[in-house]
Order: structure tokens, then sequence, then C-alpha cells
């Protein structure tokens, strides 16, 4: 049911796409690439089913304002600052066309919910689920998974691995995430965040949730080479930030843990001699989830960068714009 404190129609059309955009998002990546079924649990589908039909009802009242024979509701019936950023931008999606195919749209997500198959949740082993995570940190869905699992005993740390799983699919597939999710992601790591980090603050001197853990440490070398079963033993790290980098650099490329990486960064001006510049940065056997290399905070560096690395995407140096890393 609409807000009743929403009375613009361009506050209706935001409100559809806070209900349904997640969906839709969800839906895309469960069954994209050749998947065929999406696995929810009994609340998540009722969770879903209420955001579409929402969504639906939003858009279904928007059409009911166009005058008859128009084919866009007029601007001067929009007197909310969202309702007129959204009109300005995009004009159309007041349209009657546009109206009736985002509506198809979000039937067809309830379609995709009401036939989803059921994920059972009860009799998980919380450990090891967590030790699944850790040992495939590039699966999404395992972690979805193990949101499922604690639902019950906490029920706000599984609403921030799901929404922050929603919000970095959204990002993915070229959207943003809401200002209702970022809001609440924020709330939520204001309040549990040193608590959800599994004691890595002890470790690092910053760190960074992606997809409900932490998945980015900033750190000295000298404490990747001492902790590194310990860190990558808390959370499923893909990205390290070197904030310094002494000749035990040099160890450090040689662990394990390196190949688990998918964003190596270096933010330190003193460097060892060797490791500037064109020469050979990581001396690692097999780097084969290393996608992003970030030389922006060290003098002189090159993109002349050798290292085993068949899916590296970006060798970013000083002036260059970073991409965004949640989509990695």
């Amino acid at each position: 049911m609409i807000p009743a404190a929403l009375r613009c129609p361009g506050e209706w059309l935001h409100w559809s796409d806070e209900r349904g955009l997640p969906w839709l998002m969800r839906q895309t990546e469960a069954t994209g690439h050749g998947k065929r079924e999406w696995h929810l649990t009994e609340a998540e589908r009722a969770e879903g089913l209420q955001a579409c039909d929402d969504a639906i009802e939003a858009l279904e009242a928007l059409a009911r304002l166009l005058p008859p024979n128009a084919d866009i509701i007029p601007e001067d019936s929009i007197t909310s600052p969202i309702g007129q950023l959204i009109f300005r931008n995009e004009p159309r999606r007041f349209s009657r066309i546009r109206l009736g195919t985002r509506r198809q749209v979000f039937v067809q997500v309830k379609e995709a919910l009401l036939a989803s198959v059921p994920r059972k949740t009860r009799d998980l082993n919380l450990d090891d689920l967590f030790a699944q995570i850790l040992a495939r940190p590039h699966d999404e869905e395992v972690r979805l998974v193990f949101a499922d699992a604690i639902g019950a005993s906490d029920p706000e740390y599984a609403e921030f691995v799901v929404t922050q799983i929603d919000a970095r699919r959204m990002k993915r597939a070229g959207q943003q995430p809401t200002g209702v999710m970022r809001d609440r992601m924020d709330v939520l790591l204001k309040k549990y965040g040193d608590l959800w980090s599994n004691g890595l603050q002890h470790h690092a001197s910053n760190f960074t949730f992606r997809s409900g853990f932490v998945e980015h440490v900033a750190l000295s070398t000298d404490v990747f080479v001492r902790d590194a079963a310990t860190i990558f033993a808390r959370a499923p790290i893909r990205h390290v930030t070197f904030t310094e980098v002494s000749r035990s650099f040099f160890n450090a490329v040689t662990l394990p843990q390196f190949q688990q990486l998918a964003i190596i960064a270096f933010h330190a001006e003193a460097m060892p001699a060797e490791a500037r510049g064109s020469t050979i940065f990581l001396q690692h056997p097999q780097l084969p989830n290393l996608k992003v290399v970030d030389l922006r905070g060290v003098p002189n560096a090159t993109r002349n960068v050798r290292m085993p690395a068949p899916n590296l995407k970006h060798v970013l140096i000083k002036g260059d714009e970073a991409p965004d890393l949640d989509v990695f």
C-alpha cells in the first residue's frame, strides 16, 4: 500500500523503484548466466511478493493519473523535489508506455517469486556455513544462505548481509542503490561495525564491508605477514591496501592468501627500491582472482607491472580515477 504521506506522483514513482528494483536485481542475479532456479526461503518470498505488489500498485495509481488521450503525466502535477528531479532527468518515465513497461517488469518478478524453489534453513551449521564463505569468498549465494540461517537469532545482521548484496548487485547491473538502502546500511554499520568485523579492528587500520562481510583491510606489510592467517580466518578478504611497505613485502607476496585477492592497493610513499615503477611487483606463482592493482599512492609508478594475473583489468597510477570497487 502506498504510504499516506506520499502525495506527489513523483514520490509514488520513486517509492515504486525503492520497493521493486532490489527484487528485480536479485532475480536477475539468481536466474541469470544459465541458472534456472531461484532459491528463497518462505520469509524471503513473502517479503518479495509484498514489495512487488507495492511497486505495481504505485505504477497503476500513476497510470490512473494520465489525462484521457494524454501520453504523459503533466509536469505541473509533480510537486515534490524527488519527483521534479526525476522529471527533469527522465520525463518519459512518467509516460503511459514507460509506466506500463515497468509494471510488466515487476509482474514478471512476482511470477518468478511465485515459482521460486523453497530453500530450507533449519539444521544448518553456522560454523560450516562460515567456513564455506571463507573458502568461496567470491560466492554471494552462500552468504545469503548464512543470512537465512541467522535470521531468527540475529535479524539485523541478516538484514545487513542481504541489503549489502542487493546493493552490490544493483551496481553491477548499472543501477544505484536506493537512498533507503544506503541509509539503513549506514545506521547498522555505525551501530554494529566493530562487532561484525570479527575482531579485525585490532589488526587493520581500516576495514570495509562488502556483501555483508569485511572484504577490505588496510594495514602494513609487516602486519600482513605476521597476521595473514588470522585475518583471512575471520573474514573473506578480497581487497588489501598496504599503508606501509617494507622489505617484508617480498615475504607477503609468497603467502597463499595472496591468491584470494581481487584488489591490491599501495598507499605508501616509502617503498623498497626493488618494488617500484616497472619492476616485477608481484612474484606469486599464480594470482587467478586479481583484477585491480592500485598504485596511485606510489611515487613514479608506471603501468608496466608484470604478474601472473590472467584476469587483471586495471592498473591504476597517480591521476587515474578509480573504478567502483564494489562491482568486483
